[in-house]
């Protein structure tokens, strides 16, 4: 029974029959009438209340009169319970508190399990009162990082950092001045903040007197966030031997530096300098290795000695954003790649593929396998390059169509594309001959040989190596032919795999020449020009557009 949404029930009672009405409905609620329906006998009919219509199509348990509970209601207090229940296990604190943090900050249920469990361990490390995360919520929604490094902030300067309130207001706290931060008693009168940064990064005379140079006498009138900006470019600038316009430069690309503490800024050069061989240089043009953290780096270098089958080092040289990866996601790309068959020789030749995520490598690699104009590429040794532009690859090939270009066009910059696209059709030779030497590996050849069984026709550089690989694909796993034969008639992997077949046949049933002669193929070459007179004139380039 369907009833109209506008309908008012309270005016115009629906009347049903006893069958269709549920034993809930009491019956001094029922008004009970006989109604006849044309010549068929009398049926006892109830006039039903219009609070109980939802009732008859969902059920009485939610809709009954006086329960106001509805499904959503209902599966909003399962929620909640269950996510009780995780916080009581995760904060180890009793329901009663948990129930206070889900009071104040309901979203504290949608953070991850790690982090809960890390940040009240932080909070204890630093000397917090016991239950501060219980006071004050919002400290278990930031990152455990972010918080460490607030506190070693705060540390730094002379405020005092095991008050929850004040890091919870942090940003506003380096936003104001020196002056308004001791007239509000947040930081103490006697407290000299630049000498304590300059304390902090624990260096020698002559350099804390470069940095106290810096430093304006008017430090009352400055900023907190203005000052360390100031100190932390003058260190820069000693640590990194650079001027001072370098350091600059390099806090106004990544202005994040600014809030960062200087003990872990200090200790992040020391470990890139020490531990992973980067010189001042290679630090300047990778200015993000400094927001890194310490601890991090730490483990990645005594946790990974290799990767690729190449030295940690060697690759972080090569490939700097490496070391913003963890271990795990290192390693997972890593097996990745092997899974599908990618070689670390592959991918150390681009290691940039490794700082990506798991998953964008493992849509890739799987998009690799589905994509035949990408699948004939998987043996090049940088085919880890065409990986990590795939997206630009993908919109190069349909913009190409049926023009063949080489990884190296597909996977290029834009200014060298477009200067492709501006010249005549070609193929980069060079790709051509890896994909040959990695099929036909019964002869040992040069590429030089190679070039010579190739250049007999013109438009080779115009062939796709998809359009190889089917030929080879029919030669070699079809017909069974040995690659000494392929060989002696290379240029036959130029033309059309249809073409081929039919020329095949042809030469069969004429009898001209058996299968297993040397030269066999080199009459099917002769079956497929006869009429053209060795012109050349069709070859490959009328078989069409390709199709992604």
């Amino acid at each position: 029974m369907s009833v109209p949404a506008t309908a008012n029930f309270k005016k115009h009672p629906i009347k049903l029959r006893e069958a269709d009405i549920p034993s809930v409905v009491k019956s001094n609620r029922r008004k009970v009438e006989k109604v006849r329906l044309g010549n068929m006998i009398s049926f006892p009919v109830q006039t039903v209340r219009s609070s109980l219509l939802p009732a008859l199509k969902y059920g009485c348990r939610f809709y009954a009169k006086g329960n106001k509970r509805t499904v959503a209601k209902l599966a909003e207090e399962t929620r909640v319970t269950e996510n009780n229940d995780k916080l009581v296990n995760l904060l180890e604190v009793t329901p009663a508190c948990t129930q206070k943090i889900m009071e104040r900050k309901r979203d504290i249920v949608n953070v991850k399990s790690e982090r809960l469990q890390q940040i009240p361990r932080i909070l204890d490390m630093y000397g917090f009162p016991p239950m501060s995360h219980v006071a004050m919520p919002s400290l278990l929604t930031v990152s455990p990082s972010y918080l460490e490094n607030k506190i070693l902030i705060f540390k730094e300067t002379g405020i005092n950092y095991k008050n929850a309130i004040l890091l919870n207001k942090f940003k506003k706290i380096m936003s104001k001045l020196i002056s308004t931060l001791r007239n509000t008693g947040v930081l103490p009168r006697k407290v000299n903040v630049a000498q304590n940064y300059i304390d902090a990064l624990a260096i020698s005379d002559k350099e804390t007197s470069f940095i106290q140079d810096v430093v304006p006498s008017d430090v009352e009138n400055m900023e907190l966030c203005q000052l360390r900006t100031l100190i932390m470019e003058a260190y820069l600038a000693l640590v990194l031997n650079c001027d001072t316009k370098i350091s600059q430069n390099i806090i106004q690309i990544y202005p994040t530096i600014n809030m960062r503490s200087f003990c872990r800024i200090k200790a992040t050069v020391e470990i890139l300098k020490e531990c992973f061989g980067f010189d001042c240089v290679k630090i300047q043009k990778n200015g993000y290795l400094i927001l890194i953290p310490p601890d991090k780096l730490r483990i990645l270098h005594s946790s990974i000695k290799t990767l690729a089958d190449t030295p940690l080092v060697e690759l972080a040289l090569s490939c700097p954003k490496l070391l913003t990866q963890t271990p795990e996601s290192l390693l997972q790309v890593e097996r990745d790649c092997q899974l599908h068959g990618i070689s670390m020789q592959q991918v150390a030749k681009f290691p940039e593929i490794l700082h990506m995520s798991n998953s964008t490598v493992r849509h890739r690699l799987e998009e690799l396998e589905r994509n035949p104009e990408l699948r004939v590429l998987k043996n090049h040794p940088r085919v880890s390059r065409l990986i990590y532009y795939q997206p630009t690859v993908k919109k190069r090939l349909q913009q190409l169509n049926s023009r063949p270009s080489s990884l190296n066009v597909l996977a290029s910059e834009f200014k060298r594309y477009e200067r492709f696209l501006g010249e005549k059709t070609r193929w980069n030779g060079s790709d051509i001959f890896l994909f040959l030497e990695s099929r036909i590996t019964g002869v040992n050849k040069t590429q030089s040989e190679y070039r010579k069984k190739l250049q007999v026709n013109p438009n080779w550089r115009s062939c796709s190596i998809k359009n190889m690989k089917e030929v080879l694909d029919f030669l070699q796993l079809e017909e069974k032919l040995d690659d000494s034969i392929i060989f002696e008639a290379l240029s036959i992997v130029i033309y059309p795999v249809e073409k081929i077949k039919t020329a095949f046949q042809e030469t069969i049933s004429s009898r001209e020449a058996q299968v297993t002669d040397r030269y066999f193929l080199n009459m099917v070459l002769y079956m497929m020009e006869k009429e053209k007179c060795f012109d050349f004139s069709d070859g490959v380039l009328s078989t069409g557009y390709t199709e992604l």
